[in-house]
């Protein structure tokens, strides 16, 4: 059974698809990191072209949208199903021709990265819970936490630097 990409993109109140014919090649890359010294980050690479010439991306809406770190997401059509792949953050994008775009994003991981983090200090024993909603509530991080960590409390020091680190 073949497969195809499908990618969804969030501008504005406007959800674009491509798929089939449109998206000309895509790839993720996803690091591995063995010993565990940094949360491994994955990204996406795709090319499109769009053949409906009454659409532009350089209209208003999308021009100012595309600016931003936009949620890209992506699924594998296996049949007349899709299967979700994962979640990325727009990075970086160019036209290679008038209907031929270029994309590269990051997962979270990697967005994680370039914010920076003052660094945090916790003198007394803290529920690590409330740890990580002071840690990722400011950038607006969703998370969830084991049940089986609920009680745990630490305590100590994390330097400043990015939020991946």
């Amino acid at each position: 059974m073949s497969t195809t990409p499908v990618i969804r993109m969030s501008i504005g109140s406007t959800v674009l698809e491509f798929t089939g014919e449109q998206v000309i090649n895509a790839s993720i890359v996803e690091e591995v990191s063995p010993l565990c010294t940094e949360l491994p980050a994955s990204a996406l690479d795709f090319k499109i072209m769009l053949y409906d010439e009454s659409f532009s991306m350089f209209s208003g809406e999308y021009y100012q949208q595309l600016k931003k770190r936009l949620p890209i997401l992506v699924y594998e059509r296996v049949g007349l199903e899709d299967r979700f792949v994962g979640k990325f953050y727009l990075d970086e994008w160019k036209n290679t021709s008038e209907r031929e775009f270029e994309f590269s994003a990051i997962d979270l991981v990697g967005l994680l990265e370039m914010i920076n983090y003052d660094g945090g200090f916790w003198a007394t024993p803290t529920e690590i819970g409330a740890v990580l909603e002071q840690l990722l509530t400011p950038i607006n991080v969703a998370y969830s936490l084991s049940p089986a960590l609920s009680g745990v409390k630490v305590s100590g020091w994390i330097p400043p630097g990015n939020y991946r680190g």
